[in-house]
C-alpha cells in the first residue's frame, strides 16, 4: 500500500529578491535615508550622555585589550560595548565617530524593516513602515540622537528576522543557523533581545502547526536555529571565563540584575509609562491613531490567519521586551518602533485591499506615509532643522553633558596616561573623553543609591578602591540626577566623600550650571567654569555644580 504524502501548505508570505524591487521604491527609500542622514549629520557632535559614555569607555577598554567585567562593570551584556569598539576601531575614538556608527546602524535597520515588511505584506506597506520607523528612531522623544543599546538590539533583531523569513520560505538550512546567530547577537546587545529570540522560535513553531514545515524539517531547522542562537552567547562566556572575570560577570549580570529588576513595583512603573505614552501621543498624534487602528485590525483578524498570528506575536514579544524592570525610559521604546511602524503600514495595506475595486491606489502610496512624515517634520522643525547639538542636550537633559568634555580635557592635560581618576557621579563619558581609567569597576553611582541589598557593599568597594589608589583627581558631581538618591538610599558614601576630600584634597575646578529664564520663559543654562586658586574663594550659585579635587602632597598618584 502506497503512503499518501499530503502536499504542504503554501505560506501567505512572499519572498521577493532585492533585484525585483521597482525603482520607485528605491527612490523613496533613498529619500527617507537622505533625510535621516541630514538630521543625524547635523547632530554628529552632540555630547555623549551617560549610556553612550558607558559603552564608549568600555569599548575603549576593549580596544586596549582589557576584557569585559574586569575594570568596568554593569548589569548589561557586553554586546553593545563590543559594537562601540568596532565602530571606534574603524572610525576613531570620538563623539562624531560614534554617531556616524549610529547613522550606519539606523540606515541598515530602515532597509531591513522595509525588506521584512514587504515580505510580510507588499512594497507599499514596506515603504510606509520604513518611513515611520525613520521618524520614530531619529526623534528626540525616544532620544534617537543617542547611540543607545536599543538601536543595536533592533539592528540584529531585524537582520535575524529577515534571514529567518527567507529560511522559512526557501527552507535553506544555513539561513536558519545565520538567523539564530543574529538573534543571539541581539540578546548580547541587551537582555530584552531574549524576547525577539522567542519570537523567532515562535515563527518556526507557527510554520510547523500551519503545515508549511514537515515534522522532520521542523526539528532539523529548529535545532539549527537554536544552535545559531547559542553560538555568540557561548563565545562570550568562553572569553569571560578565559579572562578570569566570570565572578564579576555573574554578580553584575545575574545577581545584581535580578535585584535591579525588582526595585520598581508595577504601580511605581506605571508613572513613567503613563508619562512616556503621553509624550508619545503629544509628539506623534497622527501616528498614534493609525497605530491603534492597525492594532485593532490585527486583533480582529483582517489580514488572514498567518499574517494575523505573526503580527500579534510580534506585538506581544515587542511589548514584553519593553517592560522588564518597569523602568520605561525614553530610549527603551525604540524596541517597539519596528512593530509600531508595521502597524502604521498595515492600515494602508488594509485600505488598499478594501478599496482597490473602487479606487486605484497604486500611485497613492506616497501620500499617507509622506504626509505624516512631512507633518511631523514641520511641527518639530526646530529639532530636525535648526537646533544645535548643545541646544538638544540642554533641552532634553537640562544641559549637563557638554561640561563633561571640558572636564575630560582638563583631566587629560593634568594627568599621565597611566594615572587613574575617580568620578563620583554617574558620568562614565568623562573617562572616555579623558582617556583615563577609573580607579574602580563602579562607574555609576545609581546602583549605590538604589534600595537593593548590594548597595552598601558596592559603596564600600568603591571607597576601598579610592583609598587604596589615591587618585590625583576626584570629580564630584553635586548634581541630584547624577546620583538619583531617594529617601530609601544608603547615604554612607555621601558622608565619606565630604570627610575624605576635606582631609586629603583641595578644589581646583568648579563647573557651576546656573539656570535662567529667557524672555520666552524657557529655561536655559549658563555654565560658569572656574579653575585654579580662584576656586577656593568661589562658591557654587546653584545646586547643580561639579567640583574637581586634586590630592594634597606628592603621593597623589600611583
Amino acid at each position: 500500500m502506497k503512503q499518501i504524502i499530503q502536499p504542504q501548505k503554501k505560506s501567505e508570505l512572499n519572498i521577493k529578491n532585492c533585484k525585483s524591487i521597482p525603482i520607485l521604491y528605491w527612490i523613496l527609500l533613498l529619500c527617507i535615508i537622505a533625510f535621516v542622514i541630514f538630521v543625524r549629520t547635523r547632530l554628529l557632535t552632540t555630547p555623549l550622555e551617560r549610556d553612550e559614555g558607558e559603552y564608549a569607555y568600555m569599548g575603549q577598554l576593549l580596544l586596549q585589550g582589557i576584557p569585559p567585567y574586569q575594570e568596568a562593570c554593569n548589569m548589561k551584556l557586553p554586546g553593545t560595548s563590543m559594537m562601540y569598539a568596532i565602530i571606534m576601531f574603524f572610525l576613531g575614538q570620538s563623539i562624531s565617530a560614534i554617531h556616524i556608527g549610529l547613522l550606519l546602524v539606523n540606515i541598515t535597520s530602515i532597509l531591513l524593516l522595509f525588506f521584512l515588511t514587504q515580505n510580510w505584506f507588499d512594497f507599499n506597506t514596506g515603504i510606509i513602515a520604513a518611513a515611520s520607523f525613520a521618524v520614530f528612531t531619529i526623534s528626540h522623544v525616544l532620544l534617537g540622537f543617542a547611540a543607545h543599546a536599543t538601536h543595536f538590539v533592533v539592528l540584529f533583531t531585524l537582520a535575524g528576522l529577515v534571514i529567518l523569513n527567507g529560511a522559512l520560505e526557501k527552507k535553506e538550512r544555513s539561513r536558519f543557523f545565520i538567523s539564530g546567530f543574529l538573534l543571539g547577537c541581539a540578546f548580547l546587545m541587551k537582555q530584552p533581545g531574549l524576547y525577539f529570540i522567542l519570537f523567532g522560535i515562535s515563527l518556526v513553531v507557527l510554520f510547523r502547526f500551519t503545515g508549511i514545515l514537515l515534522p522532520k524539517e521542523f526539528y532539523r531547522f529548529g535545532i539549527l536555529l537554536l544552535a545559531g542562537v547559542q553560538l555568540p552567547i557561548v563565545l562570550i562566556l568562553i572569553i569571560i571565563i578565559w579572562s578570569g572575570t566570570f565572578n564579576n560577570f555573574w554578580f553584575w549580570v545575574i545577581q545584581y540584575a535580578f535585584e535591579y529588576g525588582n526595585v520598581f513595583t508595577i504601580q511605581e512603573g506605571s508613572i513613567p509609562l503613563s508619562r512616556m505614552l503621553e509624550a508619545f501621543w503629544r509628539f506623534f498624534p497622527s501616528f498614534c491613531i493609525i497605530i491603534l487602528i492597525g492594532f485593532f485590525l490585527f486583533v480582529t483578524g483582517k489580514f488572514g490567519k498567518q499574517r494575523t498570528i505573526i503580527g500579534l506575536l510580534f506585538i506581544v514579544f515587542s511589548i514584553l521586551a519593553l517592560i522588564p524592570g518597569w523602568y520605561f525610559r525614553n530610549h527603551y521604546f525604540i524596541l517597539i518602533a519596528p512593530v509600531c511602524s508595521i502597524l502604521v503600514g498595515s492600515v494602508y495595506f488594509f485600505l488598499q485591499n478594501t478599496l482597490s475595486k473602487k479606487i486605484k491606489l497604486k500611485f497613492f502610496l506616497p501620500l499617507l506615509p509622506f504626509t505624516l512624515f512631512a507633518e511631523n517634520i514641520i511641527s518639530r522643525e526646530y529639532y530636525y532643522l535648526k537646533a544645535s547639538p548643545d541646544m538638544i542636550v540642554e533641552t532634553v537633559y537640562n544641559g549637563i553633558f557638554p561640561e563633561s568634555i571640558v572636564i575630560g580635557e582638563f583631566l587629560a592635560s593634568h594627568t599621565m596616561p597611566t594615572e587613574r581618576i575617580a568620578i563620583l557621579g554617574s558620568e562614565p563619558q568623562i573617562y572616555f573623553y579623558a582617556r583615563r581609567r577609573s580607579v574602580s569597576q563602579h562607574i555609576y553611582m545609581y546602583g549605590l543609591m538604589e534600595p537593593q541589598p548590594y548597595a552598601h557593599k558596592m559603596q564600600t568597594e568603591l571607597i576601598a578602591d579610592i583609598e587604596r589608589t589615591k587618585p590625583k583627581y576626584i570629580v564630584f558631581y553635586q548634581i541630584p540626577t547624577s546620583w538619583n538618591a531617594t529617601y530609601k538610599s544608603d547615604l554612607y558614601i555621601a558622608r565619606w566623600v565630604k570627610e575624605y576630600t576635606r582631609a586629603y584634597y583641595f578644589p581646583v575646578g568648579l563647573i557651576d550650571i546656573v539656570p535662567r529664564i529667557d524672555v520666552n520663559r524657557h529655561i536655559t543654562y549658563d555654565t560658569r567654569y572656574v579653575f585654579g586658586n580662584d576656586v577656593q574663594n568661589t562658591g557654587p550659585r546653584s545646586q547643580d555644580a561639579i567640583i574637581i579635587y586634586e590630592r594634597n602632597g606628592p603621593d597623589n598618584n600611583l
